[in-house]
């Protein structure tokens, strides 16, 4: 495998396949960002979203700091179209293991059921490994999760095993998680 790049770069230009793009987050999104950490689902589930104005800035920031240190590389997932369109839900490559050319997926869509967040996974995971090599992509989600599930499988991905008591809650609870893959093999 080549060598991943550092600072990981963007995409260019901004992926689309036309209903879904992904662009770099910017500091006008902190609303979105904010109004995505208060959707009930996605609270649920991702556990790192900030909850306030400063924290946001944080975030937002560090999203930079990661991507230059080659360890996240996190998109804004908005609706394609001319007019200006801001931030439904986020994708990202994280978790990289550069030695075995992988990497982990995670996302999250404030305004579930219209397909973009299955397209958004869809166009990240083609281009990290037609630009940046890799050769498998892993995510793992809450079982009980079942649309995050089902997005993923629409997209290629295969459950491969569980891991037992993997996530801590945000309530102090801990649940078990599928563990899915797709191979740039899948895909040919």
């Amino acid at each position: 495998m080549p060598e991943l790049p550092r600072p990981l770069p963007f995409p260019g230009p901004p992926l689309t396949d036309g209903r879904v793009l992904l662009r770099p987050w910017q500091p006008d999104d902190r609303p979105a960002l904010l109004a995505g950490a208060r959707d009930p689902l996605v609270h649920r589930y991702r556990y790192l979203l900030p909850d306030g104005e400063r924290a946001a800035q944080a975030w937002l920031a560090a999203l930079d700091d990661d991507r230059r240190t080659g360890t996240r590389l996190e998109l804004a997932v908005t609706a394609a179209g001319d007019d200006p369109h801001g931030a439904l839900g986020s994708v990202s490559l994280w978790g990289f293991l550069r030695r075995n050319a992988s990497a982990m997926v995670s996302y999250w869509i404030a305004a579930p059921g219209r397909g973009l967040g299955g397209a958004a996974v869809a166009l990240l995971s083609r281009w990290a490994f037609r630009q940046l090599g890799l050769v498998r992509l892993g995510a793992h989600v809450e079982l009980d999760n079942l649309a995050s599930r089902r997005l993923l499988e629409r997209c290629g991905f295969r459950q491969e095993g569980t891991l037992r008591q993997y996530a801590a809650r945000r309530d102090g609870t801990r649940a078990d998680c599928a563990v899915y893959g797709l191979l740039v093999t899948d895909l040919l």
